[in-house]
């Protein structure tokens, strides 16, 4: 049996190649569904009869209960924050518990956020023979950095105080890191003793690309930079810049997901630019709806270095560079991104410094 928790369609798309290019066989598909995603989100990605189970999972109380509602609304943001962990978080815990004593003889456990508190409980109880993380943007790398530093897996550091830990085993929550752990991932990490590897070169969907045709757009794929702390009046000068590179071309800005919509608004009234959005993830959209830009670009984004294994010299991919400086919360995170870009380099993959 394998098993699969994700939480977005982009953790979905690598959940399908996963599937496909290791051919396995009783595949489980537990999805949580998160605020930014609601169910409707996964229906474009999810073929029932490819899975042996696929379960929704909600990690909220139904939204409209009256005593959910006066919390979730609470104007005392500690209030608020003590409903999320002591009722929202445990109560998801218990969801998961349940899950984990339904499945035996788990041999591959796929996660798609090994960020999440829940998501490391849940590998816990689980016990799987192999424990595999699935490419979740960037974080891959952040993630593989923290073990290689033997630093706690948060987004912050400095986050998972003495006090979380306490809030956590009160919940019944088992946070601990893996001892070993497998990325499938596309990028070339150097990882620690006991973790390891499986390429991911997404042989599926290379073989459905096959099919796609050009078009004449330039599209950039936009990101929110919050947790890397960039400034939003940084974002807008340097999106006129790239908009000036480009002032030849058909340019389509793609938001992000969890882009600002003010942001988004901004660029299409400030700067006049012309902006698409996509129900499915990028890599989907070119490779199996079947339309090659030509160019695709954006700052820094995981989608470049997947479409970078899928298409190879059929799509051309720049990456504009921004000063790691730039980013208070992250700049060695940042300059790592840029480093293994720069280390990709090729005719049709490259930074280009604005």
């Amino acid at each position: 049996m394998n098993v699969f928790l994700i939480e977005t369609p982009h953790q979905l798309l690598n959940a399908i190649e996963a599937k496909n290019t290791l051919e396995l066989t009783d595949n489980h598909l537990f999805i949580v569904i998160l605020d930014g995603y609601p169910e409707n989100s996964y229906k474009p990605l999810v073929v029932y009869e490819d899975w042996e189970e696929v379960r929704f999972i909600p990690s909220k109380i139904k939204s409209g209960h009256p005593i959910a509602e006066y919390f979730r609304t609470h104007p005392s943001e500690r209030v608020r924050n003590y409903y999320d962990t002591f009722v929202e978080l445990r109560n998801l815990r218990k969801r998961l518990d349940e899950i984990a004593r339904s499945v035996y003889g788990v041999e591959n456990l796929f996660l798609g956020n090994y960020f999440k508190v829940y998501t490391r409980h849940f590998s816990n109880i689980i016990k799987p023979q192999r424990l595999c993380l699935l490419d979740d943007g960037n974080a891959t790398l952040f993630i593989n950095t923290m073990r290689k530093q033997d630093s706690p897996v948060v987004r912050v550091q400095g986050y998972n105080t003495i006090k979380d830990n306490i809030i956590y085993n009160i919940i019944g929550l088992n946070i601990k890191q893996a001892e070993n752990i497998t990325f499938f991932t596309t990028y070339d990490l150097e990882t620690i003793d006991g973790d390891s590897i499986i390429k991911n070169e997404y042989r599926y969907f290379r073989k459905m690309m096959e099919l796609s045709q050009p078009c004449d757009e330039v599209f950039f794929l936009g990101s929110t930079m919050a947790s890397e702390g960039f400034p939003e009046d940084l974002y807008m000068k340097y999106m006129a810049m790239v908009q000036e590179y480009f002032k030849e071309e058909n340019f389509v800005y793609i938001p992000h997901k969890c882009e600002p919509e003010e942001r988004v608004n901004c660029l299409k009234q400030t700067l006049g630019m012309n902006v698409k959005r996509f129900d499915v993830p990028i890599e989907y959209q070119l490779s199996v709806r079947g339309t090659i830009p030509k160019v695709l670009t954006s700052f820094f984004s995981s989608a470049l270095e997947n479409c970078r294994v899928i298409f190879g010299p059929h799509l051309h991919i720049k990456s504009f560079y921004i000063d790691p400086v730039l980013f208070p919360l992250a700049p060695d995170f940042v300059k790592d991104v840029y480093d293994y870009y720069r280390s990709k380099s090729s005719p049709y993959f490259e930074v280009v410094d604005l």
